[in-house]
């Protein structure tokens, strides 16, 4: 998914507003309160945004019959996570500026007090090869960053993709146009080896939306299952992963084929899926992909999962843009953010789901009251707002109703 492309601006605004915070003395967060009533919340719903808000809407509640037409199966541990945004490797060189690791821990005693117990970031080809400019003061940062969520007790998932260079909103410029897929496979299970050796995290994502590799990489092989397939056989034959569990998979919008593929012909540890949009079957294909994942007794990891404010996907693609993104800053929505949150965990219950991670947790701290004023406003500027309510809210020590709520959802289901 294409969401990347649009993380720099808020992950930016988000960490240059953190690293001018210190942790206060007081650990003690807000309680969480009961959530809106998705009936209440609608009435204050936007005219311009009241078909999406009934369409997303119900898409979720089909998504929930679904689940509840699935039959009783036996529930599963589930470790509750969340994007660590502040040490997403797509940053580049912003991660290696002073202050970026006072973020990271901040951030992490804010996800401790609500009970998230492990996190999700990226570090994405090339940027742990040997060659990659300024290697060894990304290895400093990223062995610095998992010391600090291990010492808080955390699992650390790790996606090791592609980085999102060469777009908009990525600071990275680089070509990957001389790179061959036999050039990029041998590279690219050195930098997994070095990855393990180093940071020893407990989950190692391969790579879990093959179209979007194919798109960053502009390599056709990816849009193949069988060679996506042959990429992931060739890195876990030259990797000794030794306690880490490699993990490789597909968004819902992907061919279902990608898991059939792979679940068959490799020895991942566990199947890995992301969830956005839910219009379409690109939620409920969720549940026929962790079905497949079954049959071969195999674990699912659903490390990101957001709802996608669209009601519209061109050519079935969940490919993002600024006006979709600029949405998920709005209070009114939270309600629906909260269902969305709901259906994941009962999702997880139901289909051995051992860890989830919602992308967005900004707005557990931080988002914007809906104006007719700001309905001109750039994604950037809305992001921009959106940011500076969570920074001032993380240093208060304070959540939103969505950040409550996903509190309440890990203390019940823990």
């Amino acid at each position: 998914m294409k969401k990347y492309w649009l993380i720099f601006l808020t992950v930016a605004l988000l960490i240059t507003s953190a690293c001018k915070m210190t942790t206060p003395t007081s650990t003690q967060a807000t309680k969480p309160n009961a959530a809106a009533t998705g009936e209440t919340a609608a009435n204050a719903v936007p005219a311009e945004y009241a078909q999406l808000y009934t369409s997303l809407k119900t898409a979720l509640d089909s998504f929930d019959k679904a689940l509840a037409s699935g039959g009783n199966r036996p529930t599963n541990p589930v470790i509750f996570g969340a994007e660590l945004l502040s040490a997403n490797g797509n940053r580049g060189e912003e991660l290696l500026k002073p202050g970026v690791i006072d973020s990271v821990k901040l951030m992490l005693n804010r996800f401790q007090e609500m009970g998230i117990k492990g996190v999700t970031f990226p570090i994405g080809y090339p940027l742990y090869t040997a060659n990659y400019p300024r290697q060894s003061e990304y290895a400093a940062f990223f062995k610095q960053v998992v010391q600090e969520i291990k010492r808080r007790g955390m699992t650390v998932d790790i996606e090791a993709a592609v980085i999102f260079a060469n777009t908009d909103f990525s600071p990275v410029k680089m070509s990957f146009a001389d790179l061959t897929f036999e050039q990029f496979k041998a590279e690219k299970a050195k930098m997994v080896q070095a990855i393990i050796d180093d940071l020893h995290p407990d989950y190692l994502n391969l790579g879990c939306e093959p179209g979007t590799m194919a798109a960053l990489l502009k390599m056709k092989e990816f849009k193949s299952p069988a060679r996506y397939t042959e990429y992931v056989n060739y890195i876990l034959q030259h990797t000794d992963r030794g306690n880490t569990k490699i993990i490789a998979g597909l968004g819902t919008w992907d061919d279902i084929s990608y898991a059939r593929s792979v679940l068959s012909l490799t020895n991942i540890d566990c199947l890995a899926i992301h969830i956005y949009p839910v219009i379409g079957d690109c939620f409920t294909k969720a549940i026929s992909i962790a079905e497949i994942a079954a049959q071969y007794n195999k674990p699912v990891v659903l490390d990101e999962c957001w709802l996608y404010k669209t009601d519209n996907l061109a050519g079935g693609d969940p490919v993002a843009t600024p006006e979709i993104f600029r949405r998920d800053a709005y209070s009114f929505f939270t309600p629906l953010d909260e269902q969305f949150l709901a259906e994941i965990v009962n999702f997880a219950r139901h289909y051995n789901v051992v860890y989830i991670s919602p992308f967005w947790p900004t707005f557990f701290f931080g988002n914007v009251e809906y104006s007719a004023a700001d309905a001109g406003l750039s994604y950037t500027q809305m992001a921009a707002k959106a940011n500076a309510a969570a920074s001032a809210n993380m240093r208060a020590d304070k959540f939103t109703q969505l950040g409550q709520y996903y509190r309440k959802l890990i203390n019940d289901n823990s």
